[in-house]
């Protein structure tokens, strides 16, 4: 039993456990604190990050509520609420949660504006949504996720030049935002400019050579290019990283009857629920 006398010593020894990553030494010791005193915000806050941090949202939700019962200024809390209840899709409680925040602590007016953004985006209100990541940018010229966030709606609305810029700059401020490179070059590939798709594409591998989902599409795209080769390399690659995705087994098995190995094309496209038809002109997989 911890007593009060030594309660800021295990307070610090479960802080450092929580910083060097040991999560369950430190949600123990963050439950042991407050069985002594439930009043210590911080110890609530950072027991729901813990929580948090495991995906287990409600009690997370309980710690921080806690957090800013006792400590109703508490910036960080209201935060970390306004997350959990967007997770939650409680959009509107997650909205007062980080307006409050932001009231509080004025330095988490981009974060706020860019998270609103999220919500609005997941209720369909795309026009609201691009007002407040334009916000978060506005507060923040160098927040590259909120330029990301943009990039992406505008993808999603067909804007796509907009959406080219803005995961440029997003890639600009943080160079290894491999998301951003995949999605570069999504948008690449869908307005016909293949050569920076592809080195797009490649940037990813570079900075994450077991990406599957590059190597897949860099198959894709060699082989609209008629590169069938190279083509095959990238789809056994992304196959060798995930050989149950039935998107990458259906890509090599097109390109495997373009390379005329017909059995075993039609083969792999028959695990992948893929119907195929022969007709008078030859045959046709729908």
């Amino acid at each position: 039993m911890i007593s009060k006398l030594n309660i800021n010593q295990e307070i610090d020894l479960a802080m450092t456990a929580h910083k060097e990553g040991k999560l369950l030494e430190a949600e123990t010791l963050y439950q042991k604190i407050l069985e002594i005193q439930p009043k210590l915000s911080q110890v609530q806050n950072n027991l729901g990050i813990i929580f948090e941090s495991s995906n287990k949202l409600n009690e997370a939700e309980i710690c921080y509520r806690k957090a800013i019962e006792f400590q109703p200024d508490y910036t960080d809390a209201h935060f970390n609420l306004g997350n959990i209840l967007k997770s939650l899709d409680n959009f509107e409680e997650a909205e007062k949660s980080y307006k409050k925040a932001a009231e509080l602590k004025p330095d988490y007016i981009a974060q706020v504006y860019n998270n609103l953004g999220i919500i609005q985006k997941q209720l369909g209100l795309l026009d609201l949504a691009e007002i407040n990541y334009k916000k978060a940018i506005e507060h923040d010229t160098h927040y590259a996720t909120a330029y990301f966030n943009i990039a992406n709606l505008m993808r999603d609305s067909n804007k796509l030049d907009e959406s080219i810029e803005f995961y440029k700059k997003t890639i600009e401020l943080k160079q290894d935002y491999i998301l951003a490179y995949f999605n570069l070059g999504f948008v690449y590939k869908k307005i016909g400019k293949f050569n920076d798709a592809e080195i797009n594409y490649k940037k990813v591998i570079e900075f994450n050579p077991n990406n599957a989902e590059a190597h897949n599409n860099l198959g894709n795209l060699m082989q609209d290019l008629d590169r069938l080769n190279e083509s095959s390399e990238y789809y056994k690659k992304a196959l060798s990283l995930d050989s149950t995705n039935k998107m990458f087994i259906n890509g090599y098995g097109r390109l495997l009857l373009k390379l005329n190995y017909h059995n075993s094309g039609l083969k792999l496209i028959s695990q992948t629920d893929g119907v195929i038809k022969f007709t008078q002109l030859g045959l046709k997989i729908i």
